[in-house]
């Protein structure tokens, strides 16, 4: 494998792994479906803002449940199908608040891209790691700048709510201080003293 080949490879492999996002609503899941025929590979993972937990469950084109993972803010998993169908994941919310799920499907195709390298089968086995590989730093990322958003987006509500705290304070200060002059004054007037 010369170096354009590893090039191309590598930058496809940036181009596949795009994530998606879903808001659940308390109470609420969200299904999703891959086609998947006999022996092809799929794995996903999967991380909810704010490390908050949802349950996750896969099943097949039977309805037999492969996986379920209740309450987990994140996770992974991976799965070869035996038999053509309709494969579903669904992420279900079972608190009393909505959460938002990030998740990166990787399907066959991109098996099917690494397939058609032309080499020996140690580099595409070693390829194919590489490439799942780069998937989980390219998910943790979109994880973290998820998570950045959000902390960023509280920090500057944080910003605004104790600038107006400390000018209501202010105005309170200046307002009792302004009012305790007068009563003060008025005090002196009334017995003659000022």
């Amino acid at each position: 494998m010369n170096f354009a080949q590893f090039a191309a490879l590598f930058f496809s492999v940036f181009h596949l792994a795009s994530a998606f996002t879903s808001i659940i609503n308390p109470g609420q899941s969200e299904c999703f479906f891959e086609n998947l025929k006999k022996s092809e590979h799929f794995s996903i993972s999967y991380e909810v803002v704010g490390k908050k937990n949802v349950d996750f469950t896969m099943r097949n084109n039977n309805g037999v449940t492969l996986v379920s993972r209740p309450s987990v803010p994140e996770g992974n998993f991976g799965t070869n199908a035996m038999e053509d169908g309709r494969f579903e994941y669904c992420f279900t919310n079972s608190q009393n608040f909505a959460i938002v799920v990030n998740f990166n499907p990787h399907s066959p195709d991109e098996e099917e891209f690494l397939n058609k390298i032309d080499s020996s089968e140690d580099v595409q086995e070693e390829m194919r790691k590489l490439s799942h590989n780069v998937e989980e730093i390219v998910d943790h990322f979109n994880f973290m700048q998820s998570r950045n958003d959000d902390n960023e987006n509280v920090l500057k509500s944080l910003q605004s709510r104790v600038f107006w705290w400390a000018t209501l304070q202010s105005f309170a200060l200046i307002s009792v201080c302004a009012w305790q002059v007068y009563y003060v004054t008025s005090i002196f007037k009334a017995r003659g003293v000022v």
